[in-house]
């Protein structure tokens, strides 16, 4: 895998980067750029999260690819990164192993063919807990920092459409229970809306 840090231009000048912080579903668009076409076997899976803004700091995204990622693309959009990091990522995942999380997830439960966003505390917490037992690992101790609405736009064959996803970030320490299925939920991100910004799971060792 592949993680990138971009520090996006916040100049009133840089109209496409006030457009897709405004807008997840444009911003994942744009990322794309930066990965192989459907003619050249598609981008593979790429996850990113706009990071919690920092008074008089520009805004950064991170993203995590199973491709390396070429910013260079971006070029075409005047502007728009003051920087790109890019580097390999091999976590060395071990059962027992505990390190530090963040996720900016979706989390909701699917009831007559849609998903149902869930606002209430509580289930918010049960559902990492469900995501954590499915995907090898167990969160130890987790706050939910932040919860809201979402909203984005995006075109599609009847028009334009509007969409409202429910956004919780979570942040504290997991326990790796198994180190093959924790792998595979690093790597294919946790919960659903995935194209919006959510379920990039950021992990790093602990800290004394």
């Amino acid at each position: 895998m592949y993680l990138s840090k971009l520090t996006l231009n916040p100049s009133p000048a840089c109209r496409q980067v006030l457009r897709d912080l405004a807008n997840p579903y444009e911003m994942h668009r744009t990322i794309l750029r930066a990965y192989p076409g459907r003619e050249d076997g598609g981008p593979g899976r790429v996850l990113f999260r706009l990071e919690p803004p920092t008074p008089g700091q520009p805004p950064v995204v991170l993203v995590q690819s199973d491709k390396p990622p070429k910013w260079d693309a971006l070029d075409a959009v005047s502007d728009y990164l003051l920087s790109a990091e890019a580097k390999e990522f091999t976590p060395s995942l071990t059962v027992g192993r505990r390190l530090r999380f963040r996720l900016h997830a979706n989390p909701t439960v699917k009831r007559d063919g849609k998903r149902h966003g869930l606002p209430d505390d509580q289930a918010q917490q049960d559902w990492l807990l469900r995501k954590g037992r499915a995907g090898g690992f167990r969160p130890l101790d987790f706050t939910v920092r932040r919860s809201t609405k979402l909203t984005s736009r995006r075109s599609s064959d009847n028009g334009p459409t509007r969409e409202i996803h429910l956004a919780v970030d979570y942040e504290g320490i997991l326990e790796v229970t198994d180190a093959g299925a924790f792998a595979k939920a690093l790597a294919a991100g946790i919960g659903p809306a995935k194209g919006y910004g959510f379920g990039l799971l950021s992990v790093a060792p602990l800290r004394d």
